[in-house]
């Protein structure tokens, strides 16, 4: 994904105070989306991009279909 903005918070719309929550464990860097407002956050990952595609993945996205 070349633009890492990441889209509104999928639970309460929020655009502005949304961002990516880093944490270390066990000598690992983790990140996820994480939204200030309602307390939503995506998946985990160690790759901050690969969190923050998680982030902007909405249900009925065209990359969701297993067909």
């Amino acid at each position: 994904m070349q633009n890492s903005k990441l889209k509104p918070c999928p639970f309460c719309g929020e655009t502005e105070l949304i961002g990516v929550r880093f944490r270390r464990l066990l000598n690992m860097d983790f990140h996820c989306g994480y939204c200030l407002i309602c307390g939503a956050s995506g998946p985990v990952n160690v790759d901050k991009q690969k969190a923050k595609e998680a982030w902007n993945r909405r249900a009925g996205d065209n990359n969701d279909s297993k067909n």
